[in-house]
């Protein structure tokens, strides 16, 4: 088939803009290996391994081909590869403009042509998308072939009805393929591109002849689907391999498919995915909405022209991308709340806000043309001087993105944790900054290859321990450990926490009993009870003693190492050489956890001046952290001051309304203030978000408490009775019980 010189024309300045935009990410692409689950996909790609659910098999082929580039190392490559799917979405999403515009002309001029491709470029610009157009991350791809496969289906959406069923014999094996190749990605690309295709379906089957064009076409395009499915087959095979990363092992039918459905990720993570709360979807969706606000700035003004060109004109598109916002917007709010702050989600969303915008720009240039005919100069300068007027505002809003490029803060952050340790040490992880950022630099770049490294969140997953119990992989765990957890998965109880900490238990035992080193990272309150005494403090990993120990003053020369010390004085505003490197948002946030949990240790020892003093340095860091917020209210109540414990606790279940302790918080000081209604309240949000047996007994407890001060005693035995049943041994319980008792003996 022979190209127009059209078509032709416009494939050139899309090559230039992939180009420029490669260029552009060349020079910004993130030098190490990155925060969050940067360190455990880099490892994946490297060992064409399998990555957490679900699985991403699409990724794996051009992840693993550039880490094998010539350039650079691993980790560098791997980030590239992201910066190369940005460019490619940039070219793709402007072929897609042209394709769904002018509405009025026949051809686009070199002006919509411009605006198109200025507004392409514009995808850019939210913070969130450049951080994952300069590091790695699973969202990029995903967005990626969203863009490729909206510019495949746009001729469909817009075209007249008359030439519907000849695009139609287009466009549909295209498509086909590419949702069922597009499966392989993240869950975002069915969900996404299944919203966009519902009004061309509606178009095709509307009409007669695209409809018998579709029912004739129907059994290939099925097979055609299937065909581009068959990639997450690639999952089975890699793990049939035992890859250096391969979460819960998907190489039978039954762990492959609960791995694409994101099985142990919904156990994991059961309430804030699974709650079809009210409150909670309304605030997780402000919090989208604001995010995706902040970030796009003045951009929004063309998006909005771009929406009502296309209600007037193009309302089959318009639909489309009104559904595709809709289903990323579910996604956010609803299945992954847990990444809005993190900047893990709302990449769909500003790709097709960045589509629209694309729109309104050239609906702005046409117009433009319209008024000036006799000076189209004018036109294109006019263009320019509004575009870099839009683009100033979000890129002045969100400066850390320059950082990117030259922050080495998580890899080498991580490196000094793990250079402190002892030849032969065990370090137990829990959050996934140490988790994958360990796995990428012992298993990537053969950092400290004599260390022994334990998830400690997949302690439940049966596959888990008898990987690392294989010599291959270290030998993390003895062959009794794996014989005990497979004993608790017979009996059903391998999911309990008091089973896990049970495994490990004797995995810190057995390290210590061959005279092995255990460095721990806190921040699990169940799973660390037997250790809390016995840890040494150090940012982020503690050193684990036999005995119980002494904490030191934070920020003596006992408590950090030099570089430690130095990045962490940087994130209390000092002067510092790593400074640049905490203007990164996510190396904020991950500083902020371990400083949170530095400080309720600090407070569990009773050294509430220093604990105090660790809290206010991570609420400074990350304000909007609700278990900050939350130990600050545990503070100040310990300092009698309820009114503020109750304002702060209220705060930190109105920025996460799924956050349990903080609804258990709410309803203690709510009761010591003696605010009967409100602390039943707070109480019943904190049951239907799964309290556990330990929050009733204390919420019992409390209640009783509360209704002593009130001079109900019945209601307060009953609940003082409830709370006892629950624990025989809670002494403050016991001793509530006994005063009702001596006051009702000496009542008249």
């Amino acid at each position: 088939m022979t190209l127009s010189p059209r078509v032709m024309s416009d494939t050139r300045v899309a090559a230039v803009l992939f180009a420029v935009a490669a260029l552009v990410l060349l020079f910004n692409v993130a030098p190490d290996v990155g925060w969050f689950d940067s360190g455990e996909i880099t490892a994946s790609l490297w060992s064409i391994g399998v990555a957490h659910p679900t699985g991403f098999p699409l990724y794996h082929p051009p992840g693993k081909s550039f880490t094998l580039l010539p350039l650079g190392h691993v980790a560098w490559r791997a980030n590239l590869l992201s910066a190369v799917l940005a460019a490619l979405t940039v070219a793709f999403l402007f072929l897609a403009t042209l394709r769904a515009g002018p509405p009025r002309a026949s051809e686009p001029c070199g002006a919509a042509r411009l605006a198109a491709a200025l507004g392409a470029l514009g995808v850019l610009l939210p913070y969130s998308f450049w951080l994952h157009s300069v590091t790695v991350e699973v969202y990029l791809p995903t967005v990626s072939a969203l863009a490729i496969y909206l510019w495949g289906l746009v001729p469909l959406l817009t075209v007249p009805a008359r030439e519907l069923a000849r695009a139609a014999r287009r466009r549909l094996p295209f498509l086909a393929f590419g949702f069922g190749l597009g499966c392989g990605a993240h869950i975002t690309f069915p969900l996404v591109a299944g919203a966009l295709s519902l009004p061309a379906l509606v178009r095709l089957i509307a009409r007669r002849s695209s409809r018998r064009v579709l029912s004739r076409a129907l059994p290939g395009l099925l097979l055609l689907t299937l065909l581009g499915g068959l990639v997450i087959f690639y999952l089975p095979l890699a793990a049939g391999r035992a890859p250096l990363r391969n979460w819960g092992d998907p190489s039978t039918l039954a762990r492959l498919f609960e791995h694409l459905s994101g099985a142990r990720i919904r156990q994991m993570f059961a309430t804030e995915m699974s709650a079809w709360d009210a409150t909670a979807l309304l605030a997780h969706g402000r919090q989208y909405a604001g995010q995706v606000a902040t970030q796009l700035g003045l951009m929004s003004l063309p998006a909005l022209v771009g929406l009502l060109s296309l209600a007037r004109e193009r309302r089959a598109l318009l639909a489309a991308v009104v559904l595709a916002l809709l289903a990323d917007a579910f996604f956010t709010v609803k299945l992954n709340p847990m990444g809005i702050e993190e900047f893990q989600t709302s990449l769909p969303t500003f790709l097709i806000l960045a589509f629209v915008s694309s729109i309104g720009l050239v609906e702005f240039v046409e117009r433009l043309r319209e008024r000036v005919r006799s000076r189209p100069g004018a036109a294109i300068g006019g263009l320019i001087a509004v575009t870099a007027l839009l683009w100033l505002d979000p890129v002045a809003r969100q400066p850390e993105r320059w950082v990117l490029g030259r922050s080495q803060a998580a890899a080498k952050f991580v490196r000094q944790a793990m250079d402190r340790a002892p030849p032969g040490s065990l370090l137990v992880t829990s959050s996934d900054n140490l988790c994958a950022i360990t796995m990428h630099l012992q298993g990537v770049e053969n950092h400290r290859p004599d260390l022994r490294l334990l998830i400690k969140q997949q302690l439940w997953d049966p596959v888990y321990l008898p990987h690392i119990s294989s010599p291959a992989q270290g030998a993390v765990v003895p062959e009794s450990v794996v014989r005990k957890q497979r004993a608790h998965v017979r009996a059903g109880r391998h999911l309990t926490f008091a089973a896990q900490r049970h495994l490990l238990e004797a995995i810190v035992r057995d390290s210590l009993e061959q005279g092995r080193a255990v460095f721990f990272e806190p921040g699990d309150s169940v799973l660390d009870a037997p250790f809390l005494d016995n840890l040494e403090p150090h940012l982020p990993l503690w050193r684990l003693h036999p005995r119980p120990v002494d904490l030191p003053v934070p920020g003596s020369a006992d408590w950090a190492v030099e570089d430690e010390l130095e990045l962490w004085l940087a994130s209390l505003g000092g002067r510092s050489s790593r400074a640049a490197s905490l203007e990164d948002g996510q190396a904020v946030l991950a500083l902020a956890h371990w400083l949170r949990i530095a400080a309720s240790l600090y407070l569990r020892a009773g050294r509430s001046e220093e604990g105090a003093g660790l809290l206010l340095r991570a609420s400074r860091l990350a304000p909007r952290e609700p278990r900050i917020i939350n130990n600050l209210a545990v503070l100040s109540a310990r300092a009698g001051d309820n009114e503020t414990a109750a304002r702060l606790a209220a705060t930190a279940v109105a920025v996460s309304p799924g956050y349990r302790h903080g609804w258990m918080s709410l309803g203690g000081f709510r009761a010591a203030l003696g605010e009967r209604g409100a602390s039943y309240r707070a109480y019943g949000r904190a049951v239907a978000l799964g309290a556990s047996e330990s929050d009733l007994q204390r919420m019992a407890r409390e209640l009783g408490r509360m209704h002593a001060i009130r001079a109900e005693p019945g209601l307060a035995r009953l609940w003082l009775d409830i709370a006892l049943a629950l624990n025989p041994g809670d002494e403050e319980a016991a001793r509530l019980r006994l005063e009702l008792g001596r006051a009702d003996s000496v009542s008249p």
